[in-house]
């Protein structure tokens, strides 16, 4: 007697989730992890990754890109971060359509600041706390 699971059981591939955890793993090795960000599955299928008040999505996207390939990453490679040529047309600064493993990727910034002013931001917000604990250990 065999038993085969059905095809939809819960430890079946999910390909959507693994690009997410790929991507999210990619992220938190990389300068975007300061970024507020927030992801959940699109209703059409793939993933949407959202962030506020830091670089566009360009940038977000080009600046993976080259963390990627300066890490040497195997878990998401930079050639894994292709343009969907389906939704070009929809691409722009604020939204970048990509494809990981034929997964459709949404990245999405809302209130850009652009790279310049957000890595001068993380870096004036280390500063301040640098300042302040040197405030609490002179107390």
């Amino acid at each position: 007697m065999s038993f085969d699971p059905p095809a939809d059981a819960a430890c079946s591939h999910h390909p959507q989730s693994e690009v997410l955890g790929r991507l999210l793993f990619a992220i938190r090795g990389s300068e975007l992890s300061n970024c507020q960000l927030d992801y959940w599955p699109a209703m059409s299928g793939g993933v949407v990754l959202e962030w506020s008040e830091g670089p566009n999505a360009r940038e977000a996207r080009a600046a993976l890109m080259s963390d990627l390939v300066d890490s040497g990453s195997v878990a998401l490679r930079a050639d894994d971060l292709t343009l969907d040529p389906d939704r070009l047309a929809q691409s722009g600064e604020n939204v970048v359509h990509m494809r990981v493993d034929d997964v459709p990727v949404e990245f999405r910034a809302r209130v850009p600041v652009g790279w310049s002013a957000f890595v001068e931001n993380n870096r004036e917000a280390l500063r301040q706390m640098l300042r302040d604990e040197g405030q609490d250990g002179a107390a």
